[in-house]
């Protein structure tokens, strides 16, 4: 027996897209959310209607297991397909087979065997070539780009045209996806080094025209959800582009985001591909030597230099009655990211090996750190300042000793920012073991 809720798996459900959507359409559906993280690890909160099952697709062996689960529990009337493994590398990574074809595969067959309505997939417009001059993508350009992660969107989009006989298809070719929080890695790297204020900050590459089309989670959302609202209006197999028309490049993104966040117009600095290659090369070669973070850049980003992805999405707009929003648009919500990513995501911990690690290795993300000192700083300069002042005893007789598992906490104590109060905030530390061993003496 169906429950009254129409039911949808969701894979990759504790992805950047995955878990939105999940939020976006748990108390209109029952949703099984299958991820390779449990639920815990994802940070997904308890919610009545959504099944989380902890299975990764491109594995095999489970998927008796999750088929019993789902079909105890009343069956799936959809299928989100979601899941797929992307680098920026562009190498052929195993990766790619096993979770992008084979997990594919293995969805294919748990949708056969649950007699589910409709498999919508989630495709990308780069696994489309760039047009040529005054040329577009739209839902009827193949997908003919021949990179790994292209490859495996093909297979999958003409995989699922054979299945139309078990359950419709949808197939939806994605733009660049961001949100508010900037978590689409490229754009993130952009606002990163033109607002920093370093050497490279006004540099563009080529004439600054590459372009490509990008869709905020919100359009993104909406569009899945027509899709599923109007299933049985839909043909049986069809191609949709999540995407607004045309396309925006990166001279488009540095002026509005320099000119918002600085206040004033930057005039950039083009780089032709011809000294873009060995720059790729220098920067590659230092991030090796840890002198520098490795560079966000690659060789096959040369290959795009000024191409653009110019988008008609005309055809998705018309048969599904969608639109994305203006106030959604990458233009607009440009002008939020900047301050997002200036605060956000915060990162605490009391661990002060950790800070060290992070203060060596990846300095370029300090900016984030919490600026509040560990446990052990906080006692110790409350004690010599608020506990001093308290109590009418000079902080010079105050001697503070704590007792920490950790030997880092001896390093910790003797930084010099740990003496801002003018007194030397923790005077000793004992580690546990020097504790018991002292005990044992």
């Amino acid at each position: 027996m169906k429950s009254e809720l129409p039911s949808i798996i969701i894979t990759g459900a504790s992805g950047f897209i995955g878990r939105y959507f999940l939020d976006h359409i748990k108390e209109q559906y029952k949703v099984f959310a299958i991820a390779r993280r449990s639920a815990t690890e994802a940070g997904i909160p308890y919610h009545a209607n959504v099944h989380w099952i902890q299975w990764d697709i491109g594995n095999p062996a489970p998927l008796e297991k999750v088929f019993d689960t789902i079909h105890q529990k009343g069956g799936a009337d959809f299928v989100l397909h979601l899941a797929a493994f992307y680098d920026f590398d562009y190498t052929d990574n195993s990766a790619y087979q096993r979770t992008n074809i084979e997990g594919t595969v293995h969805i294919i067959e748990l949708a056969k065997r649950l007699k589910v309505k409709r498999l919508i997939f989630a495709s990308s417009l780069a696994a489309c070539n760039f047009p040529e001059t005054g040329q577009v993508v739209s839902e009827k350009s193949p997908p003919d780009a021949d990179f790994a992660y292209a490859k495996t969107k093909k297979y999958g989009e003409e995989k699922l045209k054979t299945c139309t006989s078990d359950f419709a298809v949808s197939i939806v070719r994605f733009a660049a996806v961001f949100s508010d929080w900037c978590e689409y890695p490229p754009v993130y790297k952009f606002l990163q080094t033109w607002l920093s204020g370093k050497y490279d900050h006004r540099m563009l590459g080529g004439k600054g025209e590459s372009a490509v089309s990008y869709i905020h989670l919100h359009d993104l959302a909406k569009l899945l959800t027509i899709i599923l609202n109007k299933s049985d209006a839909l043909p049986d197999y069809d191609i949709y582009a999540a995407s607004p028309d045309g396309s925006t490049s990166h001279k488009e993104l540095f002026e509005i985001a320099t000119r918002d966040f600085l206040g004033e117009a930057v005039k950039p600095i083009y780089i032709p591909k011809a000294i873009a290659y060995p720059g790729i090369l220098f920067r590659i070669f230092m991030g090796k030597l840890k002198l520098t973070p490795e560079p966000f850049e690659r060789f096959w980003m040369l290959k795009y230099l000024d191409r653009k992805l110019y988008v008609d999405s005309s055809y998705t707009r018309n048969a599904l009655n969608w639109e994305p929003s203006p106030r959604y648009n990458i233009s607009r919500r440009l002008l939020f990211l900047p301050a997002k990513m200036k605060s956000n995501p915060m990162i605490t911990s009391c661990s002060s090996a950790w800070i060290k690690f992070v203060e060596h290795a990846f300095p370029d993300q300090l900016e984030h750190l919490s600026t509040c000192k560990s446990p052990q700083q906080m006692f110790g300069v409350l004690s010599k300042t608020y506990y001093a002042n308290r109590i009418g005893v000079n902080p010079e007789k105050i001697v503070t000793v704590s007792v920490m598992p950790c030997t880092a906490k001896k390093f910790e104590a003797d930084r010099q920012e740990m003496r801002d109060s003018g007194f030397k905030d923790v005077d000793y530390v004992l580690t546990t073991r020097e504790l018991a061993m002292r005990g044992r003496s």
